[in-house]
This record gives structure tokens, C-alpha cells and sequence, in this order.
């Protein structure tokens, strides 16, 4: 039995913040001073230590490919997403394992959170079939392709390409620290969920090419596993155009609310404009008042009831 699986994580602030020695640096500042002293060459991504687990998504298939189950989780209670995960992959004794860098990042990830977080992994992650740099137990894409580090290492969206299926269209691994902030776990989710297919995908295809596995068998795991892609990226895409309804929705109401403090001040510039006239007639009267006298106060007196009954 084989788990593929894949990690979605964000950079530990906190961490980062203590091992800096400057935890109360704005966020955007301790992370930019994190990319020049704790990366090579400045890079914004962080080495696993620094990161801390937001999703993860596995999927159990026999030695043949067929797939078994599934399950996920995401979350911003790390502890609980790891004792998950620990949990899931307890249901089988002897699994193996199937990833894309597993080796080097998914795996060492999980070990320093559990450390981080004083938790016990499944004993079958220290054993010797998954620890050893050759194993057979223990498959990273990236090792397969590029003959254990011999050729360049391929990424999982060039493999897609090359298989003329499209990978990586809920999100990208860069995105997800900005979907973490704004709340999107369920698309975090989704896209860690893609990756899993997409892994299996790609395992499928090579098992097949090396001849492995039979092409019948081949053909209809892979169709199944295509139908599930296409389920996902379609569930994404209704996400998208929902959250685009909402900002034109939002988009209209802002302008409908400027056009009505326009017609707004218009009115009032109209009744303003009345009011101006109003009084000016009334000095007009009262100055006519002044200059006739009495004759002419009692006249004044006749158009203001006139004007009352108007």
C-alpha cells in the first residue's frame, strides 16, 4: 500500500521572529530580513525548518495504482493537522510512500513541526525501507526523473506539459502564504488536494512507460484520476467566478452610492438655490415696505397670506 501525498505550509513567523532575535519586527520586514539571512541568494522561499504546515492531502492506492481513499485537512491549528496526518498514515503497517521533493522538503517539514510541537511520528517514517536514499518504499518523482540528482530536476507543472495535462490551476505554491492570510483554507485545500492527483498522474505515467503496469489497467486508473483533476479545477473555477460576483456586486453598490451623493447634492444645491431666492424676495418686500410706509406694510400683509395659501 502506497500514501501519495503532498504539504501545503506558510513561513513560521514566530520562528523566524526568535531565531532573529526580532519578534516584534512588522511581519513584512522580519520576512524580507529572513531572505537575505537565512536563504541563498535572497530567495523568498525558506528552508523546511521555517515552515509550519496550513493544509495537507493524501491519497491510498494499491502496489497496482488503484486507488483506495482519501482524506485532507487545513488549518491554521498545526498541531491537530499533524496528529491527523500521523493518524492517517498509521492505518497501514508496511505503506510506502509516493511525493514530488518529499525527500527534500515534505518529509523534513514533518519531522521538525512534530518536534516543534512534541509529537510522536509513525514509526515507520525512521525505518530503514523509507530512510534509505534508494529506497524503493519511498519514491520522489524528482529522484526518479532526474536519476537521483545525475540530470536536472523536473517540476510537476513542467511534467503536466509534457503529458498534455494540465497541472497547477487552482493556485501555485507562492500563492498560498497570501490565501493564508485572506482566510481561503477550502482553496488552499483544493490546490494541495491537485497536487495529490496530480503526483499520482505523473507516478501512473511513469509505471506504465517503464512497464509496470499493464496499459488497459493503465488507461482506466488514469481516466478515473483525470475525471477527479477536472472535478477539482472545475470546483475552483465556481469559487473564482463567485468571489468576482461579489467584488462587481461591491463594485456597483460604491458607485450606485456616489451617483446618489450626487443627485443628493444637486438637491440641495436646488434648495439652497430657492432658499437664496426666498429671502431675497423677502428683502426686496421689505425694502419696498420701508420706502410706502404704512400703504404699504398692509399690502406686504396681503401677498405673504397669499403666498401662505399657495
Amino acid at each position: 500500500m502506497f500514501f501519495v501525498f503532498d504539504v501545503e505550509s506558510i513561513p513560521d513567523t514566530r520562528l523566524i521572529g526568535q531565531v532573529l532575535e526580532r519578534p516584534e519586527v512588522p511581519e513584512d520586514e522580519l520576512l524580507e530580513s529572513a531572505s537575505q539571512e537565512l536563504t541563498k541568494g535572497g530567495s523568498t522561499f525558506f528552508p523546511p525548518m521555517f515552515h509550519q504546515m496550513v493544509s495537507w492531502a493524501g491519497l491510498w492506492i494499491e502496489d497496482n495504482g488503484k486507488p483506495v481513499r482519501e482524506d485532507a485537512w487545513s488549518g491554521s491549528d498545526e498541531k491537530q493537522g499533524l496528529q491527523k496526518l500521523f493518524d492517517q498514515m498509521n492505518t497501514y503497517k508496511d505503506f510506502g510512500l509516493i511525493h514530488h521533493n518529499g525527500r527534500g522538503f515534505d518529509l523534513p517539514l514533518l519531522t521538525y513541526r512534530a518536534m516543534r510541537h512534541e509529537l510522536q511520528m509513525p514509526v515507520r517514517l525512521g525505518q530503514h525501507a523509507i530512510r534509505y536514499r534508494y529506497s524503493r518504499e519511498n519514491i520522489d518523482l524528482m529522484d526518479e526523473f532526474s536519476n537521483y540528482g545525475a540530470s536536472s530536476y523536473p517540476k510537476l507543472k513542467y511534467l503536466g506539459h509534457l503529458m498534455n495535462i494540465p497541472f497547477k490551476k487552482t493556485a501555485e505554491g507562492s500563492e498560498v502564504y497570501a490565501l493564508f492570510k485572506r482566510g481561503e483554507l477550502e482553496q488552499i485545500q483544493t490546490y494541495c488536494h491537485e497536487d495529490v492527483i496530480a503526483t499520482y498522474l505523473v507516478w501512473l505515467s511513469f509505471k506504465f512507460t517503464t512497464g509496470e503496469i499493464a496499459k488497459t489497467s493503465y488507461i482506466n486508473l488514469k481516466e478515473r484520476a483525470l475525471q477527479k483533476l477536472k472535478s477539482l479545477q472545475e470546483l475552483q473555477d465556481a469559487g473564482d467566478a463567485e468571489v468576482s460576483g461579489v467584488t462587481e456586486v461591491s463594485e456597483e453598490a460604491e458607485e450606485a452610492e456616489v451617483s446618489g451623493e450626487a443627485e443628493l447634492t444637486g438637491v440641495t444645491d436646488e434648495a439652497g438655490k430657492a432658499e437664496k431666492a426666498e429671502v431675497t424676495g423677502e428683502a426686496e418686500v421689505t425694502g419696498e415696505a420701508e420706502v410706502t410706509g404704512e400703504a404699504g406694510l398692509s399690502q406686504q400683509g396681503v401677498h405673504s397670506s397669499d403666498k401662505g395659501e399657495l
